[in-house]
């Protein structure tokens, strides 16, 4: 999903008084008979035209989740695998709650019982809290929301004869004026609540499918009066993106990434939900190539029982912020941040930090310290913000006490929330993440320029550009001291977060090499045993490599040449979704792929063997969509060493 930004709504008339009588006569007349009100002056301008078959986030081609997602030209097409219950895709666009909106969404059910609703949600915080527009091939519709997960019952369904049914499009309109929200259904007034009834509770925004439907979306229009889009047109010209190799990225959650002074030590918190402990500190470094090694996990005690994630490390490595309060067992006990030394090589316990104005009434919250570690900058939600989560700062007083909490100011805060800071080496330029200053879809990474010692005066923000924002959610940016490479965090192929990297193309070149990760894994393998490809990808339902493999593949070249004797079996394998025939022949061409590949980079094809194997040997139970993840891999077996 990509958006578009018009900078005004005016639509040219032609100057013939008499087809210009006509055309507002039509109108007029649309207007009485119950169609779509005529526009006004005060109509808001489009903010954004969602291109859904866009190549990056939540609506690209996948198989992510019981809803597999297809791009036929310019249209989305949906199709939910399972009869099981309603599921759902979706993106995250905040609109402003204090201003009016307008909403057009062009939708289709191409195949579905009857009575099953495919519905357009939006405002939500999360599918429990959300409004709801449901539209059936039977015709009927309905308006309602989802709150504390339940349907509130002063909604009900009627009938809709304005639909067209199944096999053609129909265009739901949400509007909302002040204090009341009417609903249009194919131009036509369908139904009009308060506003208060449709709160904007979140950024959710999306469509629902029931049973085993399929259904195509055309376009969803947002209009809503929104500052002008300002972009920093100079900082990343020239530069590469990368999305990080299997050295660093995992099926898993990847986040948080601080990037060390010098760019090659690279510390991030990864949610492995594989192993007991989860939300673990994870470092990488550049090897001798200039690739970021195999990452391992940081020992106790800066891992402790709990959630952990590090805030700030010391030039030289020999002090720490984290996350949390600690016990003597290592073990998370409050919210806050603690400090650890290394002495002899070894971390000490985690120690709190006294911030007596600490204060968040919010579940999360994102921070970074100065690289002095004068100054700590949070998010968090507390009185006097501007918003669900904004930036404050402390500033280490000449007694070492930490001063009161001071509101980053308007320019910064909005509606919205702001998370993820990272203050520069300069102590001056901030990066931050934002679903409330306008971008290119959910959160983006706005950049902005402190003007004096106040911590209140900041230049306007500008955003990074589409190279680095997508249409979901991007934040997490750290960058070395000298600004030549930065990583970030957004949404992977496989739909959890990953870390990517921009910056000069001949430090990302090198980057873009798994250095010794399979080589170690290989290391520990016998003849029989198997290593698992982590980063190989591709479209759902095919076997057409992706772009974001080459990486993975080059590894394995790279060792099939250090190791001219071996041969292995190329495995593939797939999650429980669909029919099990379909799955072993998608597995055995998803393999000889993957064997092709090899053999178009030089490999000689008698030390390669292509095997499917299917829904039948899974990793795990099929219980989730996590599990599912886990399932679909390829891997390599070796047969000779």
């Amino acid at each position: 999903m990509t958006v578009q930004h018009i900078s005004s709504s005016r639509t040219w008339l032609p100057r013939l008084p008499l087809l210009h009588g006509i055309f507002v006569a039509l109108l007029l007349l649309l207007t009485q008979g119950g169609g779509r009100p005529l526009l006004s002056q005060t109509t808001p301008p489009v903010w954004m035209d969602v291109n859904v078959t866009d190549d990056r986030g939540p609506w690209a081609p996948s198989a992510q989740g019981p809803i597999a997602v297809e791009h036929d030209g310019n249209l989305l097409r949906l199709r939910k695998l399972t009869d099981v219950g309603p599921a759902a895709r979706w993106s995250y666009i905040l609109l402003n709650p204090a201003k009016d909106f307008i909403i057009d969404v062009v939708l289709r059910i191409d195949s579905s019982a009857p009575e099953l609703p495919l519905a357009f949600v939006w405002g939500g915080n999360g599918l429990s809290d959300v409004n709801y527009v449901g539209i059936t091939a039977a015709r009927r519709a309905v308006v309602g929301r989802y709150a504390g997960g339940s349907w509130d019952s002063r909604f009900v369904w009627e009938s809709a004869p304005q639909l067209h049914g199944m096999g053609s499009f129909d265009t739901v309109r949400i509007a909302r004026e002040n204090d009341s929200i009417s609903f249009y259904v194919n131009n036509v007034l369908f139904a009009k609540h308060t506003s208060r009834d449709f709160p904007i509770r979140g950024s959710l925004l999306g469509f629902e499918l029931n049973g085993r439907m399929t259904a195509t979306i055309q376009r969803v229009t947002i209009r809503q009066d929104r500052p002008p889009l300002r972009l920093d047109n100079g900082r990343f010209s020239g530069k590469e993106r990368l999305r990080l190799p299997g050295s660093v990225n995992s099926p898993f959650a990847e986040k948080g990434p601080i990037l060390s002074a010098d760019g090659s030590s690279l510390w991030f918190t990864r949610e492995d939900a594989s192993q007991d402990v989860s939300d673990d500190i994870w470092v990488s470094r550049k090897g001798a190539k200039g690739a970021f090694t195999r990452a391992t996990r940081l020992p106790g005690p800066l891992n402790g029982s709990g959630p952990n994630y590090l805030v700030w490390m010391s030039k030289d490595e020999t002090s720490a912020v984290v996350g949390n309060i600690y016990d003597a067992t290592a073990t998370v006990i409050d919210v806050g941040f603690s400090t650890s030394k290394k002495l002899n090589g070894k971390w000490m316990l985690p120690t709190r930090m006294e911030i007596p104005d600490y204060r968040n009434d919010a579940r999360s919250v994102f921070a970074c310290m100065s690289a002095d570690g004068r100054a700590l900058i949070v998010s968090v939600s507390r009185p006097g913000g501007h918003g669900s989560l904004d930036l404050w700062v402390y500033v280490r007083q000449e007694d070492g006490t930490w001063s009161d909490a001071a509101n980053l100011g308007p320019q910064i805060n909005t509606f919205g929330q702001e998370i993820t800071p990272f203050l520069a080496a300069d102590g001056r330029t901030l990066f931050f993440s934002s679903s409330g200053h306008t971008g290119y879809g959910g959160n983006d990474i706005f950049m902005t320029v402190r003007l004096d010692d106040s911590w209140t005066k900041w230049t306007p923000p500008v955003n990074l550009g589409p190279f680095v924002n997508g249409p979901d959610w991007e934040a997490y940016y750290s960058e070395s001291a000298d600004g030549t490479l930065a990583v970030y965090c957004a949404a992977g192929p496989e739909g959890d977060l990953d870390l990517y990297a921009v910056g000069a193309p001949n430090i990302v070149a090198t980057l873009n090499v798994d250095d010794d990760g399979l080589q170690r894994s290989l290391d520990t393998t016998s003849p029989g045993g198997t290593v698992r490809l982590d980063n190989i990808f591709f479209d759902h339902g095919k076997a057409d490599l992706r772009a974001e493999s080459e990486a993975e593949i080059l590894t394995l070249v790279g060792i099939l040449r250090t190791n001219p004797v071996m041969t292995i079996e190329i495995a593939g394998h797939t999650d429980d979704v669909g029919d099990e025939a379909a799955n072993l022949l998608l597995s055995t061409e998803r393999a000889a792929a993957v064997l092709n590949r090899l053999v178009e980079l030089g490999i000689d094809p008698q030390r390669l063997h292509a095997k499917g194997y299917g829904e039948s040997r899974p990793l795990v139970p099929n219980r989730s969509e996590a599990d599912r993840r886990r399932n679909r891999r390829v891997e390599f077996v070796v047969l000779t060493k």
